[in-house]
């Protein structure tokens, strides 16, 4: 219909998705820009078990007041249904996905065939509790960290004695705040305080690089072993000596025995 100079299609049909109208479908087509309003709510359904599929020859942006994008179960989760957001290629494998799995609630970042999941930032990646005011532990088998030569320069040999700088850190025992304010009184940890420890702390000065920290021990520690082995060396001499100093003893008393 023509309202106003501007080209409109109006629907008041009253068929509905679970209704008994079959068809052929729709296309609705508009050469230039193409706006669609509602004042409230707008819902887009689709059959049971059918797709959704938007199709963009440059890409998709949500735009929001608040900012929030929700992807949202009708249903409750289930044992072997959560909700997911998946990554396909063009042949509609799964690449990677994001998304609670389960009714466990737990949420998944799972890439299928990448051989690492990559996490940029500029500074830094952290790991908080939801609210953002603690930080929260990590768990791995391992936890690697980047030291290859062609990331470094200016590379040399210690400057200074590691074996003094582990005699002059203090080590203390202490609770987490954030263990405190949740009634948690038995997990007592033992550790640095990054403020007291310039020489292993990060440039901020609130958190402790732990790869310095083991760098620094395993200097210290064949620093000592040098001195162990130099000690065992001076000790087999001395004996070697006493052995020597024992023998003269014993040719002297053979000497005056035979006098």
């Amino acid at each position: 219909m023509d309202y106003k100079s501007a080209r409109f299609i109006d629907f008041f049909a009253d068929e509905t998705l679970n209704g008994d109208v079959a068809g052929l479908g729709m296309h609705i087509y508009s050469g230039q820009n193409t706006l669609i309003e509602a004042s409230y709510n707008m819902d887009i359904k689709t059959g049971s078990s059918q797709y959704l599929t938007v199709n963009s020859g440059g890409g998709m942006a949500i735009e929001s007041t608040n900012n929030i994008l929700s992807l949202r179960r009708k249903s409750a989760f289930t044992p072997d249904s959560g909700a997911i957001l998946t990554f396909q290629s063009s042949d509609k494998n799964w690449q990677g996905a994001v998304g609670i799995w389960n009714s466990e609630r737990k949420m998944h970042l799972v890439t299928y065939f990448g051989d690492y999941i990559m996490l940029r930032s500029k500074n830094e990646v952290r790991s908080m509790d939801v609210d953002g005011n603690n930080y929260r532990s990590m768990r791995a088998s391992v936890f690697n960290t980047s030291s290859s030569r062609k990331f470094k320069t200016n590379i040399e040999d210690l400057t200074f004695n590691p074996l003094e700088l582990v005699n002059q850190r203090k080590v203390v025992e202490y609770d987490l705040i954030a263990d405190l304010s949740e009634g948690i009184f038995n997990n007592r940890q033992v550790g640095f305080i990054s403020e007291d420890s310039p020489e292993i702390s990060t440039t901020d000065m609130s958190a402790i690089n732990i790869y310095k920290v083991t760098a620094i021990n395993t200097a210290a520690i064949q620093m000592v072993d040098s001195k162990v082995k130099d000690h065992a060396d001076r000790i087999n001499m001395l004996e070697i000596e006493n052995q020597y100093l024992k023998q003269k003893i014993k040719q002297l008393e053979n000497r005056l025995e035979a006098a």
